[in-house]
């Protein structure tokens, strides 16, 4: 080959890195939990609460016959809670070996996401140790949540 050939090649672009998210509601924003630490998306279930946990831990719930830690995400991410919803979802999570439920207003679809296309030194990341990124579709600022962090935080003593 030339060198008059190989310049006459097109530069090949990078490949995209993408990972899947589910998104969701709470009020009129919208967040991502990466698909990878989901196992399933389910009607709320009845939840006994717990004494000694966190604020943003609303109890415990039989899922399964598991004994399943639920968590209300606008109290973890401090968003008023409007109240009146009427789809709320639960959203199971898990991390290693611990799964927690995610109380949500809507799930809304599944979005493949171009990982480079995430902001991770935002004003929003900075504020909250619960989100870890952000993605940018069309004029929506999605949050992307940190799952890990979240179910790390509710296992430490209160």
């Amino acid at each position: 080959m030339t060198s008059e050939e190989s310049s006459a090649r097109p530069a090949v672009a990078a490949e995209a890195v993408l990972a899947s998210y589910l998104l969701i509601r709470l009020n009129d924003d919208r967040f991502l939990i990466p698909l990878e630490v989901v196992s399933r998306v389910v009607k709320p279930l009845e939840v006994f609460p717990m004494p000694d946990t966190p604020e943003f831990v609303l109890g415990v719930a039989n899922y399964s016959g598991e004994v399943l830690p639920v968590v209300d995400l606008k109290k973890v991410l401090r968003i008023p809670d409007l109240g009146g919803e009427t789809g709320l979802k639960l959203v199971i999570c898990r991390h290693l070996h611990v799964k927690v439920g995610f109380l949500v207003d809507d799930v809304i679809d599944v979005l493949e996401v171009d990982r480079g296309q995430i902001k991770a030194d935002t004003a929003k990341v900075r504020e909250s140790e619960f989100i870890s990124g952000e993605f940018i579709r069309e004029r929506d600022v999605i949050g992307i949540i940190d799952v890990a962090k979240i179910i790390t935080t509710q296992q430490s003593p209160a």
